[in-house]
Formats: structure tokens, C-alpha cells, sequence
């Protein structure tokens, strides 16, 4: 075999290994996408999964009728639609339960309205370190939900043994928060609403809002709002 030969056998076998690694690349673009759609639909099912958790009943009660809990309700929606992931929204939109109601949350108000959501309605950053004044709202903020959080109607109350969080909104860290009627008056009083939720995801949320408010310079007094996405 003389050198000319020698070169075209090696170009051959360059040119068939650059078009395996082509394909290769294709295959894990491919592979990339996939996992990237199985993820979030697998985050979307353990969050559903989170929901009926609590609203089913324990193993010590008797089943509900068929007719009359959530519970149910959601059992017969995921039997109408078999074959369909939901989001946490959709199932809300999809059994009529209410999304966007601050008088359904606890503790119960009729005219209840929580900040937050709009420009016109922000809330306002309260924070502690700023001053005696700060610190002592905050404290009142938080002492107000930890006395709401004892009643044994808070929803998402944890059975023997789970680890569960009582979460206000607002935060404690707003000048919206639950002690609100204690310096604007009485008409703020149970503006605000409570649940006991997940413990690590409490606490993670809480975590990352204290970073944001760092590393975007949210400082006292400075008007903020929080907006849920689907």
C-alpha cells in the first residue's frame, strides 16, 4: 500500500466517524429536549400529587361519598381525562375551585383583600434590621400568625409526625403583613391568609425571597409584588 492509498483509507474512516458524530449529536439534542419535557411534566405530576395528598382522606376515616369532596371530584376528573398531566391551575379551573378568591383562604373574610398582585396594589419591603420600629412590626407580624396558626381550621394542618410549615401571606417581611389593622386601623384586621404547607418548600421559598431582596436592593419601604405564573 503506497501513501496516497494510505490517506484515502484514513479520510474514509475520518469522514465516517465525523457523520457518526453527527448523528451522535442529533440523537442527544434529541435526548436533551425529551428529558427536559419528561422533567417538567414529572414536577407537574408530583405537585398534583402533593395536592390530592391533602385533600384525601387518611386511611383511618371512611371514604367519602362519591358525589361531595374534592376529593372525589378529582379522582373522576382524572378518570374523564386519563391520558393528561395536569398542572396544579388547570386542575382548580377544571373542578370550578377558586384560584384567585382571597375570602376563600383562612382566616374567613368576606371582603378580604390580599396585596401583591397588581402595580396598583404592591406591597411594601419591612425590614427588620432597618430599625427598633421595623423590628417590632415584624415581630407583630409574625406573632399575629403564629397565635392564627394554632386554630384548628387552618387548612393543610399535618398529621402525626409530618413535617409541615404554617405560611402567611402576606409576608411578615411586608408592611401588609397580618399585624397590618395594629397600625392602620381596624378594616386591615384578617387581611391576610395562612396554610401549612411542605416544610422544605417553605422554608426554600423563604430563602430565595430574602435573596432576592438582597441582590435587587428591595429596601425598606420599597413597593414589590409577586406574581404566580401557570
Amino acid at each position: 500500500m503506497n501513501i496516497t492509498e494510505l490517506l484515502k483509507g484514513l479520510q474514509a474512516r475520518q469522514d465516517g466517524a465525523n457523520a457518526q458524530v453527527g448523528e451522535l449529536r442529533g440523537r442527544i439534542e434529541h435526548l436533551t429536549v425529551a428529558l427536559t419535557e419528561t422533567e417538567a411534566r414529572l414536577a407537574d405530576l408530583a405537585t398534583t400529587r402533593k395536592v390530592i395528598a391533602e385533600l384525601a382522606p387518611t386511611g383511618d376515616e371512611p371514604n367519602p361519598p362519591e358525589t361531595t369532596t374534592a376529593y372525589q371530584a378529582i379522582l373522576n376528573a382524572f378518570n374523564q381525562h386519563p391520558n393528561q398531566a395536569f398542572r396544579v391551575r388547570e386542575l382548580h379551573e377544571l373542578l370550578g375551585m377558586p384560584t384567585d378568591d382571597p375570602g376563600s383562604t383562612y382566616p374567613t373574610k368576606s371582603d378580604k383583600k390580599l396585596p401583591g398582585g397588581s402595580a396598583l396594589n404592591p406591597m411594601h419591603r419591612l425590614a427588620p434590621g432597618f430599625g427598633p420600629s421595623e423590628q417590632a412590626r415584624y415581630d407583630a407580624n409574625r406573632s399575629v400568625v403564629s397565635s392564627t396558626c394554632n386554630n384548628a381550621a387552618v387548612p393543610g394542618r399535618p398529621t402525626a409526625g409530618e413535617q409541615r410549615d404554617c405560611d402567611e401571606f402576606p409576608f411578615a417581611s411586608s408592611y401588609q403583613g397580618a399585624a397590618r389593622y395594629q397600625y392602620e386601623d381596624d378594616p386591615y384586621r384578617d387581611d391576610f391568609s395562612v396554610r401549612y404547607i411542605d416544610s422544605d418548600e417553605n422554608q426554600e421559598a423563604g430563602r430565595r425571597l430574602g435573596a432576592w431582596y438582597d441582590n435587587d436592593r428591595i429596601l425598606s419601604h420599597d413597593p414589590f409584588i409577586v406574581v404566580i405564573g401557570d
